[in-house]
């Protein structure tokens, strides 16, 4: 083999080392994003899942201002709170602690959608669920 064979040789094999080396960078970014991205709407989700779990365990709703939801359970109260900074729920039970849960760092915002309706809304993402309140139940 003569030098500008193996130069040669040389330039491909760096060449497929380059493409592969993108590849794979790109591989690598495009799953960080997507688990970044699944993470969120777990997030999201869990979060309606909660307003419509506590709304369902509810006897009484009161809609404060659009920026707070107070329900009472039997076991004590449970409040939404909605701001641009985020969503926030404290559960208080009957003589014990206060345990408070930052739910999202997105704004939202309720709103009334009728007798007995209230929507969550993340105005951001354009996302909204519409839950029914205790009083909006039909007997």
């Amino acid at each position: 083999m003569t030098l500008l064979e193996m130069l040669l040789a040389l330039a491909v094999s760096s060449m497929i080392g380059l493409a592969s080396f993108i590849l794979l960078d790109g591989v690598t970014r495009a799953e960080t994003g997507a688990a970044g991205k699944l993470d969120l709407f777990a997030r999201r989700d869990r979060m309606f899942r909660l307003l419509a779990i506590d709304l369902a365990g509810a006897v009484s709703a009161d809609l404060q201002e659009s920026s707070e939801l107070v329900l009472s359970t039997g076991a004590g109260q449970i409040t939404w709170s909605v701001t641009d900074q985020g969503v926030e729920r404290k559960v208080r039970r009957a003589g014990g602690a206060d345990l408070r849960q930052r739910l999202s760092s997105e704004p939202a915002e309720f709103g009334s959608r009728g007798a007995g309706l209230v929507s969550l809304r993340l105005p951001v993402a354009d996302l909204w669920r519409v839950v029914a309140l205790p009083e909006g139940r039909p007997e």
